[in-house]
């Protein structure tokens, strides 16, 4: 239900792929056709590109970065209800892991996320 979704709440989305898209709700509008507003996760990845917006060409995650985390990339959609398969308040946290490499492409650590265990 509609009523069942709070801002700031963490969400796993049916993308119609093998794996849910996850995210964080930013807007509830019982009005809409669509009410539920997320701002997507995606995952970090060792060695890959770090792309975001304004990130500078070529930043990329270091090669010992940890398995499991996820940061905001930009991106939101609304979605329909229906398409929700998890709403938990404890979903994610501030990924403070002690295997996090010292250097890493965000200045703010409070930005990289992990399950709640």
């Amino acid at each position: 239900l509609v009523e069942d979704c709070k801002v700031g709440d963490w969400v796993e989305v049916n993308s119609g792929l093998a794996e849910p898209w996850r995210g964080q709700i930013i807007a509830v509008n019982v009005e809409s056709s669509k009410p539920i507003g997320i701002k997507w996760l995606a995952p970090c990845k060792a060695g890959c590109t770090a792309r975001r917006k304004g990130d500078p060409p070529g930043l990329k995650w270091p090669d010992n970065f940890p398995e499991g985390l996820f940061e905001f990339r930009g991106g939101s959609h609304n979605v329909e209800v229906e398409t929700l398969l998890v709403v938990d308040p404890d979903m994610f946290h501030i990924a403070n892991r002690p295997d996090m490499p010292s250097s890493l492409p965000r200045e703010n650590k409070d930005e990289i996320f992990c399950f709640a265990e």
